[in-house]
């Protein structure tokens, strides 16, 4: 059994919390939480988590904010006193954070490849200083880490292309915690759920335009847009000006929960941004699927791992108005579809995607 030193600069804001579920799941190996900041607000985690300051927590319930500065001297000291066997990192970055430590401590360094980590390290000239200082030490990276986790093939061929070597990758998925299948809502039209991909990811206009087009079509249905209370505020001209206003709704906070249970349909439309941007990360495929809903998606990332085309959902080319508006025209129209293909992405989580499955693989990988 292997005692992980998880490092995270801020550790679960909502991108990073089904990796914290995950690794609450780890059976074989015990694992401890190095973070300098919590972004926690209604989340719990289980894990022990040590911060910056040196305090520990079995279960942190404000968030946390702590000075990069500290470091070094509260970190090592716990490490020192631990015993680790494995230091993980849940990107790049903080594998370079970590990787004093695991070289003093004479530790394995599993580090996890973001899409946000390739596009750095394929962009050494972007505009964002410290995505220029990552990509200046890409060889330091790769000749420190033992091993690198990427969550589909493309990132797998991308990492290649970014100089990685082929011996230290494997693929790793993470998984979601599947809940009890709730049955449909009766709606009057269906509804679609669209869950806004999180800047600079784009996607969001292509996915309004082909709402448009379907309902221009005469085919009847509602959007719900899953959106932050500031995306929701920008929005709000642009939804004010639609001619098919009357249809669009953006969910409050308090209502996501039952949106995601009274949804016919789920719309997840990212894009590559201009800026070479990979990574919108998938949990809503994920979260779609265990619910048992159908999909209509952009073949982004990791997307055609996550969703079976023709079987779980419908994939379309990115920023493809048309092709969207059709898939959406044809799942609205065909309940009976919609309901086989909600059934089978469920049965896809549970073999493939659910906590247990992937935990008991991400055992494995830390094993070796």
């Amino acid at each position: 059994m292997a005692k992980i030193a998880a490092v995270f600069h801020t550790f679960c804001p909502p991108v990073q919390r089904p990796l914290a579920r995950e690794f609450e799941a780890l059976t074989v190996h015990e694992c401890t939480v190095y973070a300098l900041a919590a972004r926690l607000d209604d989340f719990t985690c289980r894990l022990p988590t040590v911060f910056g300051h040196g305090e520990t927590s079995v279960v942190p319930k404000v968030p946390v904010w702590h000075p990069a500065g500290r470091l070094r001297r509260s970190f090592w000291r716990h490490f020192a006193r631990a015993g680790h066997t494995l230091v993980l990192a849940p990107s790049g970055h903080e594998a370079l954070t970590a990787l004093p430590m695991a070289q003093f401590f004479n530790l394995p360094l599993v580090a996890f490849l973001t899409g946000a980590d390739l596009t750095q390290l394929l962009r050494p000239d972007g505009p964002d200083p410290l995505a220029r200082r990552y990509a200046a030490r890409r060889q330091e990276l790769f000749a420190g880490v033992t091993r690198f986790l990427v969550p589909c093939p493309a990132f797998f061929e991308l990492a290649l292309e970014a100089g990685c070597p082929r011996d230290r990758l494997a693929l790793h998925a993470t998984g979601i915690d599947v809940p009890p299948l709730v049955p449909p809502s009766e709606n009057g039209r269906p509804i679609v759920l669209l869950t806004v991909p999180p800047a600079p990811v784009g996607g969001l206009e292509v996915a309004l335009c082909a709402f448009e087009l379907v309902r221009e079509s005469g085919v009847q249905a509602q959007l719900w847009i899953l959106a932050d209370e500031a995306v929701g505020q920008a929005l709000r001209p642009r939804l004010d000006a639609s001619p098919v206003r009357g249809d669009l709704f953006v969910v409050r906070a308090d209502d996501r929960q039952d949106a995601w249970e009274r949804a016919d349909l789920v719309l997840c439309p990212p894009v590559v941004s201009p800026g070479f941007f990979f990574d919108a990360p998938g949990h809503a495929l994920l979260e779609a699927a265990a619910r048992g809903k159908a999909v209509v998606a952009t073949c982004h990332a990791g997307a055609a791992d996550r969703v079976a085309d023709g079987v779980t959902g419908l994939l379309v080319p990115e920023r493809d108005v048309v092709a969207m508006a059709d898939a959406l025209a044809q799942l609205l129209k065909d309940g009976e579809l919609r309901a086989e293909m909600g059934r089978a992405a469920r049965a896809k989580m549970e073999l493939e995607f659910a906590l247990p499955v992937t935990a008991a693989r991400l055992d494995r990988i830390l094993s070796l």
